[in-house]
């Protein structure tokens, strides 16, 4: 059987309700966008982007963007590592069978890298290392 394809605007529908429907604090990190050779895709992932980043504007929810590399030093140690690299260190932290799709594994170590962020001191809870606020964070 083929792979079961979502749209994405019935995804971020889906991701909205979810979020306007929580009681609790939610948090968003994306990866910034990626300029690939492929104007068209380029374009279709900052759109993507965006749209999250918009999403969670209207729910007064903050979300955090971070360049690829930024995290990547971060949470693996090396800002230019391969994506073979992130799989591996997935799959360790979390086991080899929780990811089988590398998009996902890219998305646990985001998400990681903020709650590292997040953890290493709460006083300063929406500040990035440089001291500036992060985009849209609204606490």
């Amino acid at each position: 059987m083929g792979e079961i394809k979502i749209l994405f605007h019935d995804w971020l529908f889906d991701f909205s309700k979810k979020m306007s429907a929580s009681t609790n604090e939610i948090v968003v990190t994306v990866e910034g966008p990626v300029f690939l050779q492929n104007p068209k895709v380029s374009a279709d992932i900052s759109r993507s982007i965006y749209a999250v980043e918009i999403a969670c504007i209207e729910l007064f929810s903050p979300c955090f963007e971070y360049q690829n590399t930024t995290w990547k030093k971060h949470v693996l140690g090396n800002g230019s590592c391969s994506k073979e690299d992130i799989l591996k260190f997935s799959q360790i932290k979390w086991g080899r069978e929780t990811f089988k799709v590398q998009d996902h594994a890219d998305a646990a170590c985001i998400a990681l890298h903020q709650l590292l962020l997040l953890s290493i001191d709460d006083k300063t809870k929406g500040v990035k290392p440089d001291g500036k606020k992060h985009k849209n964070h609204n606490k």
